[in-house]
């Protein structure tokens, strides 16, 4: 900041309060995968640090998901203007589910609510966390 600059608080509470309310790290849970070795294991992601989250069977993705019936580049989790997780499709063979009233519903692009179980594939389930930001002391 240059001398004689000038800073609007109420600006900068208001961006204080957005990144706030955008919330801290994506928690990804293996809930059912047929490998049970990896069931329950947890993916900690920070979105400030990687805006999209790639999802799939190749290991070039954020989140490897060793399942036949999952596309190799198979749905990408990312974050809106708003701080709203958005899970998209990516054309895959097997599609992609989310529990929507009791029942997967297949889904291209949709938001995504925290603690949504999304299928993957036809026998992979995941969970999908929004930790709280945490507050500095």
């Amino acid at each position: 900041m240059s001398s004689g600059e000038t800073i609007d608080a109420k600006n900068l509470r208001d961006e204080t309060r957005r990144a706030e309310e955008k919330g801290g790290k994506i928690v990804i849970t293996f809930v059912e995968i047929p490998l049970d070795s990896i069931k329950s294991t947890k993916v900690e992601i920070d979105p400030d640090i990687m805006e999209e989250i790639t999802i799939g069977r190749a290991p070039d993705n954020m989140v490897v998901v060793p399942d036949m019936t999952v596309s190799r580049h198979h749905a990408v989790l990312s974050i809106g203007e708003r701080g709203e997780m958005i899970l998209k499709d990516l054309s895959s063979k097997n599609g992609t589910y989310m529990m929507i009233n009791g029942a997967f519903s297949k889904i291209e692009k949709q938001e995504v609510y925290d603690g949504a179980l999304i299928k993957l594939g036809l026998y992979t389930i995941i969970k999908i966390n929004r930790q709280p930001r945490a507050t500095p002391p």
